[in-house]
């Protein structure tokens, strides 16, 4: 049964968005003020959960996969221009090409799903396989991407765990080394939110969840490039 309480998915999204700019105006436009960036970690979470009940809710997975690579298509551009000062930068790619790989990766744990052998190296295959790519191509925060995707889809029956696993999840990126920072270890805090999520959309726009993360960084980048 649905709660008829709580926060809802735009909701969320709002305050993932709200997060990542503050990470980004650290990154591109006011240096030196850590707690930007503090701040910006809570966006990943929020980010990969959505990610999984989005999959989990469509009933047509290339649609959803089709409109997630929009989005990375779209932002790519402005990602190179707020980070690199070009609008052409192959060294490094936007943090949603991730979220396309994710939803590639979801594809196979549920096609091949159960407690079969040959179903469970199929899955710990594209687990490994999507490490590899976001390596290969460079994505900002891929690698902790695809193991938040992988916990929050693995416990996905179970809130609770979710969140417990989600949080276990940064505290051990932020103490990898080469992987993540400590800065990862205030993401758990958005995990009380997303306890509170009521698995309800809200008044979604289709322009919004298209434009909002490419607008963000357009303007970002205008502000750093043109405008300092």
């Amino acid at each position: 049964m649905k709660k008829t309480f709580g926060i809802n998915s735009l909701q969320l999204k709002i305050l993932a968005m709200v997060f990542m700019l503050c990470d980004h105006m650290w990154a591109t436009i006011i240096h030196g003020n850590d707690w930007l960036t503090c701040v910006g970690r809570l966006a990943f979470p929020i980010f990969a959960f959505l990610l999984v009940e989005g999959f989990c809710r469509t009933s047509n997975f290339k649609n959803y996969l089709l409109r997630v690579l929009g989005v990375a298509v779209l932002a790519e551009l402005p990602y190179n221009l707020a980070f690199s000062g070009k609008w052409f930068d192959l060294g490094n790619q936007n943090p949603m090409v991730a979220m396309v790989l994710g939803v590639g990766m979801l594809y196979f744990f549920h096609y091949y799903s159960g407690k079969k052998i040959k179903n469970i190296l199929i899955r710990v295959l594209v687990v490994v396989l999507g490490l590899v790519w976001v390596d290969m191509l460079k994505i900002n925060h891929g690698e902790a991407v695809v193991i938040m995707i992988c916990t929050l889809w693995l416990l996905r029956k179970k809130r609770g765990l979710q969140i417990i696993g989600g949080c276990s999840v940064m505290f051990m990126i932020g103490a990898m080394p080469g992987l993540g920072t400590p800065m990862y270890w205030l993401s758990p805090v958005i995990f009380l939110a997303i306890n509170f999520y009521n698995e309800e959309q809200g008044d979604e726009n289709r322009w919004f969840n298209y434009l909002s993360y490419p607008v963000i960084l357009l303007i970002v980048g205008l502000i750093a490039n043109y405008a300092m």
